[in-house]
């Protein structure tokens, strides 16, 4: 559905009977609608709204940091089909002949276990922190060797945590699309109850949409084992 329809929808319902006119003019309802889908999005996430940048950026001979896109989240996406691989995130390293998962450590155990003096090899752990700038950037360690074939290129999927919406753009019909006008209406049109309580209806519905493009393992717990005080 185009962004344009979403706005016409919400328009609609806004409409004074009598002069058939919008208290809301049609540029802050675009303003409220990309809040809206980027407060949304930080609460689940949505597989089709997903990015899949491949190359996400080409290596240098021994350069570690990188900077990653703008609207890059904490992390790549989590996603995996197997009980030894569960919890990796979407991160490939190609060498133009070969791909391999990298490893994702936090900022402390990154530094802890790569020196800075560390000797050029292929990448295999990764981790991503804040710049000074505000930006984000993925560090890589060892830092990239001379390739034979050609650099390396990192490729990876992400959510992005921002979008700026266009009136020509399309959403997929996904969960959250449903959620967004009565997001819209619950704020301009308060006095109406019915905004707050289809908010919340359609919000539990696309939370449960969103769930169900989850893969989720249950692990029994036997009592007296496996706890962690």
């Amino acid at each position: 559905m185009k962004v344009s329809q979403i706005l016409d929808n919400i328009e609609q319902r806004l409409q004074n009977t009598v002069t058939r006119r919008s208290p809301v003019d049609r540029i802050r309802l675009l303003d409220l609608l990309n809040q809206e889908l980027n407060t949304t999005l930080t609460m689940m996430f949505f597989a089709p709204l997903s990015k899949r940048l491949h190359p996400i950026m080409l290596t240098e001979e021994g350069k570690s940091n990188y900077l990653l896109p703008d609207d890059f989240p904490e992390n790549f996406i989590k996603g995996t089909n197997t009980v030894r691989d569960e919890g990796r995130f979407l991160c490939k390293l190609d060498s133009g002949t070969a791909e391999s998962e990298m490893r994702y450590f936090s900022p402390a155990r990154f530094f802890s276990k790569h020196r800075e003096d560390e000797d050029n090899g292929r990448p295999t752990d990764y981790t991503i922190f804040a710049n000074q700038d505000g930006g984000k950037e993925i560090w890589i360690a060892p830092p990239p060797d001379t390739n034979s074939e050609s650099n390396y290129t990192l490729a990876g999927v992400y959510q992005p945590t921002v979008w700026n919406l266009r009136e020509e753009d399309v959403l997929s019909p996904i969960g959250a699309l449903a959620v967004l006008p009565y997001s819209v209406l619950r704020l301009v049109d308060g006095a109406n109850p019915l905004w707050g309580q289809e908010y919340e209806r359609h919000l539990n519905w696309a939370a449960l949409r969103a769930a169900e493009g989850q893969m989720h393992r249950f692990q029994p717990l036997t009592w007296g084992r496996n706890l962690d005080y």
